[in-house]
């Protein structure tokens, strides 16, 4: 969403944009993925990841989404697509890491 901001003065300030992604997917292809998984309560599960793990999805679970939120880890993760389109538009103080060599 496209923000109107102003400084103290009132004066227009620069464009800046809101996004908030909010779907959440179980894509990660747990069986091909390096990755721990800990069960800190019973029937719940956390991915805990370090420069070891690399993720790999569920082409079925990710379907068209470009972008969405991991079920099991505070992780955003988004595809090409969406990433060649932020860097052709510009789009600054946003970073990406590629999750298959996390």
């Amino acid at each position: 969403v496209r923000c109107e901001t102003r400084y103290p003065d009132g004066r227009a300030a620069p464009t800046y944009w809101l996004c908030d992604v909010v779907r959440v997917l179980d894509a990660v292809d747990e069986a091909n993925s390096v990755l721990e998984i800990k069960y800190p309560t019973p029937g719940r599960k956390v991915y805990d990841l370090n420069k070891r793990s690399t993720l790999l999805f569920k082409e079925d679970a990710v379907g068209a989404a470009h972008i969405f939120r991991l079920l099991f880890y505070p992780m955003i993760v988004c595809d090409q697509v969406l990433k060649d389109a932020c860097k052709e538009a510009g789009v600054r103080g946003i970073g990406f890491t590629d999750a298959t060599k996390y």
